[in-house]
């Protein structure tokens, strides 16, 4: 009889624990399915311009995935539409602390334009970019055109071109 309860035991424990292991798995695919979820529904708010529902979608997205900087570039995104400007530019270092590496994807980004002009985001930008305002300074002065007049010439400048022609008396 002993061995017979044993036996029954051990099975319920491993019943137990292939059980516990299952519902872990099961939550787990539910966490993501339920950020999938939020991540296109934060995406559609945002696309059609619905700011406040965008931003409480994003928000819940970024507590169900914390690790997916998507999650925090948009809500960024969503807060600076809203008109929130300070936290759009902290969903925004978030974004960039957990992985976003595109300054070009951000630059471009036109939801972001209220926070652009703000100091806070160029120095944000400058220290997750280091020398990319020389890049842009080099982009800047290559394509400028300019006409000046010197010594009797005409002085035309255009990117690393120059051409000096007399000066129209």
């Amino acid at each position: 009889m002993k061995h017979a309860s044993r036996a029954f035991a051990t099975r319920t424990a491993r019943n137990v624990v292939v059980t516990l292991c299952l519902g872990l798995v099961l939550s787990a695919c539910d966490l993501l399915a339920n950020a999938e979820k939020l991540k296109a529904d934060a995406s559609a708010a945002l696309a059609s311009r619905n700011f406040a529902t965008a931003v409480q979608t994003a928000k819940k997205w970024t507590e169900k995935a914390p690790e997916q900087y998507e999650a925090y570039f948009v809500l960024a995104q969503a807060q600076a539409q809203a008109g929130d400007r300070n936290a759009a530019l902290v969903a925004l270092e978030q974004a960039l602390k957990t992985g976003l590496k595109d300054d070009v994807q951000i630059d471009s980004n036109v939801n972001l334009e209220p926070i652009k002009s703000m100091v806070a985001y160029k120095d944000l930008m400058k220290i997750h970019f280091p020398g990319r305002e020389s890049k842009k300074e080099e982009e800047q002065d290559s394509g400028s055109v300019s006409i000046t007049e010197k010594e009797g010439m005409q002085v035309l400048r255009a990117g690393d071109i120059v051409l000096k022609v007399p000066a129209l008396k």
